[in-house]
């Protein structure tokens, strides 16, 4: 026995190994093996999704997806916030139940967005409408409407006929799509359908044809001759007419549409199979963008698909599409008082967003101020003013006044302008422009000391020229500006002799034009012209300094100054106020300041990481409980510092010239550094100008561009 135990124990050993062995081999190649992603959700997406799926596996053979849509959306976000599937297909967002339920089980999800679905409207032109309200719309398709409606029903004042209604084939997309935004969630039975869309066009577009009819936006787009057919507006929550398009669409403007999403669990977008996956639906050429547009979706924009693919790379959770437009609650019925302080060289543009923000919210009255600098700050840190826009920042006491007050700033910085001073290329005489050359250029003359009218008369080495002076009008600024920077004269009269014209750049290419001119424009302006002319270096009292980007962004060049917006938190108590806090960052407010052209203005940050920061800050503020002195917003945003402060106040110009002091000026200088006007301008002409100048030029400006 003890023999044969030698014999068979190795044997016995190896199996015993083995046993052992072979179940935690299976297991770690278990372990080692690709998990299939799992996708579950809507069926109203199962073929555009499926269809991504059989492309994205044709190229990925060892890539296993798993589409079931059969438990429906609501399951679907359920298995998702219990961890149980990485992606959901969805025609809605998120709701907030939805998303507590994740929460409470620890699980985060990422947002994309796949596309968008539309319902256009087509009318006969001869109805002359327009708009509709979307009551209007439910009224006339829904199932159960009346039997008959007419042109006059719908809001035409030309046609009062009975409507026909047009549409594609039942059980279509755009038939399901339209049905599922109806109340009743059914469409009228008397709708005559049509296989082609392009017969619903031409039946619209007949001479008196009665033809109301429908399709999807996309079925829309694809026709010939679509772009000569206006499509109908739909009134909006706010009563606004919205034309359907993919960016009403993706601003969630326009009424008849929806967004189409994948969400993904958090957990799973770090497992490189759905990364994978994700990266081909949304970014790659043969996705959505192939797949969706043979569909009959409506794509988003690149940056969508890119801005989805980054949020679930970076980890980025939650409500990045679908989240509230705005985050202020605000009734565009609003009624209330917002005061904006401005100095007035920022005049144009304070009215202009301002003037916007008043066109949306009628019943709100913006009183606005055009002061000094010290004058904004002042009223601003006492509380007397909400927002501000200033050309220097908060000096170190007016902080503290700040301060003192519960008075904490937010401020939106658009960059620098600059007053550029310009003579012809050629002249050689002149480089750097003081107090002393500009006094005797631009002041008035008298009977006991005229006015220069040659250039010689200047300086005796230079040459033998009439001075053409090609000035921009004196209410707008420039000139009050130039002479408190520089010449720093309270009481300074403006000569009358000169060429006015408000035309920048015609004042340019005027002065290029001669041997003799000089003029002087804003560097924004100067941008767009392609005049050869000389920009002068400046000497407002520390050396001849010349304007250049380097100058420009380190403010020594004197005739430069920021350009700041500043709310104050304070005043978000005023739910208005912070109404126009976001208004600054709407799209049609960033074109307006786009197009300033001011030097160092960065849009992007303003359209992206600022906009971002300004939604976090005003979705976070919470209403002071009521004896609270200083309300203050939850969430400080971490972009920028809101105000620095400076102990060198700048210059800025004032408002409108009026009628000049004749015995002593009004405003005495004070103690500080520089001299900063009132809210009344001190630089103005002693009298009426006149048409032309007294002083004929030698070479004429060409006339306008």
């Amino acid at each position: 026995m003890p023999k044969l135990w030698r014999c068979i124990r190795p044997v016995l050993l190896v199996t015993v190994l083995f046993v052992l062995v072979f179940p935690l081999a299976s297991l770690y190649a278990q372990d080692g093996e690709t998990k299939p992603v799992v996708i579950q959700g809507t069926p109203e997406l199962e073929t555009l999704v499926g269809a991504i799926r059989d492309q994205y596996v044709a190229s990925h053979p060892s890539e296993e997806i798993q589409l079931d849509p059969r438990g429906g959306l609501s399951s679907g976000f359920e298995a998702l916030c219990n961890g149980e599937v990485d992606i959901v297909m969805s025609t809605r967002a998120m709701t907030d139940e939805e998303i507590q339920a994740c929460e409470a089980n620890g699980q985060s999800f990422v947002e994309t967005v796949l596309g968008y679905e539309g319902v256009a409207l087509l009318a006969n032109p001869e109805s002359e409408l327009v708009c509709v309200d979307q009551l209007t719309v439910e009224n006339a398709w829904q199932l159960g409407s009346p039997a008959e409606v007419t042109w006059l029903d719908l809001g035409s004042t030309t046609v009062e006929t009975p409507v026909s209604f047009y549409g594609p084939e039942n059980l279509s997309p755009a038939y399901v799509l339209f049905r599922s935004m109806l109340p009743a969630e059914a469409l009228r039975e008397d709708i005559v359908t049509a296989p082609e869309m392009a017969e619903i066009l031409t039946k619209v577009q007949e001479a008196g044809s009665s033809a109301f009819g429908f399709m999807s936006y996309a079925d829309f787009a694809a026709l010939e001759g679509s772009s000569e057919f206006d499509l109908l507006d739909v009134i909006d929550a706010d009563g606004n007419c919205v034309n359907p398009g993919m960016s009403t669409f993706a601003a969630r403007t326009y009424p008849l549409a929806r967004t189409d999403y994948l969400y993904v669990n958090a957990a799973s977008a770090q497992r490189s199979e759905v990364r994978s996956f994700m990266e081909y639906a949304l970014v790659d050429e043969a996705g959505v963008q192939t797949v969706g547009a043979a569909q009959g979706f409506t794509l988003a924009d690149s940056a969508s698909y890119e801005y989805g693919l980054n949020n679930l790379v970076s980890g980025t959770t939650g409500r990045t599409f679908s989240r509230p437009l705005s985050p202020v609650d605000v009734s565009t019925a609003e009624a209330g008082t917002i005061t904006v302080n401005s100095t007035s060289v920022l005049k144009t543009l304070t009215q202009s967003i301002t003037g916007g923000f008043k066109t949306r919210f009628a019943n709100a009255t913006i009183t606005t101020n055009f002061t000094s600098n010290t004058q904004s700050w002042q009223a601003f840190c006492t509380g007397v003013t909400d927002v501000i826009a200033s050309t220097r920042p908060a000096t170190a006491d007016e902080l503290a006044l700040c301060e003192e007050n519960g008075v904490t700033p937010y401020s939106i910085d658009y960059g620098r302008e600059a007053l550029i001073l310009a003579a012809p290329a050629g002249a050689d005489w002149l480089e750097c422009a003081d107090a002393d050359l500009l006094g005797k250029l631009l002041r008035a003359g008298t009977e006991e000391s005229p006015a220069p009218v040659k250039w010689n008369e200047i300086n005796p080495d230079w040459p033998d020229l009439d001075i053409l002076l090609v000035l921009p009008p004196f209410k707008s600024g420039e000139t009050d500006y130039l002479v408190l920077t520089v010449v720093n004269d309270l009481t300074f009269p403006v000569r009358l002799d000169v060429t006015e014209d408000d035309d920048p750049l015609y004042r340019a290419q005027g002065v290029a034009n001669t041997d003799n001119g000089f003029t002087y424009l804003w560097w924004a302006d100067l941008q767009s012209s392609t005049a050869e002319i000389k920009q002068l270096a400046v000497d407002a009292g520390n050396g001849c300094v010349a304007p250049s980007p380097e100058t420009l962004a380190d403010g020594s060049y004197p005739l430069s100054y920021p350009i700041t917006y500043t709310f104050s938190q304070k005043s978000f108590a005023n739910p208005l106020v912070r109404a126009l806090l976001w208004h600054f960052f709407d799209t049609t407010s960033l074109d307006t300041v786009a197009a300033s052209n001011f030097f160092g203005l960065d849009v992007e940050a303003l359209r992206g990481a600022q906009r971002e920061a300004v939604y976090t800050l005003l979705a976070g503020y919470v209403a002071p409980v009521e004896g609270e002195v200083t309300p203050e917003a939850t969430a400080e945003p971490t972009v920028e510092p809101t105000v620095e402060p400076t102990v060198e106040p700048t210059v800025e110009p004032t408002e409108e010239p009026t009628v000049e002091p004749t015995v002593e000026p009004t405003v005495e200088p004070t103690e500080e550094p520089t001299v900063e006007p009132t809210a009344e301008p001190t630089v103005r002409p002693t009298v009426k100008p006149t048409e032309k100048p007294t002083v004929e030029p030698t070479v004429e400006p060409t006339a306008k561009p």
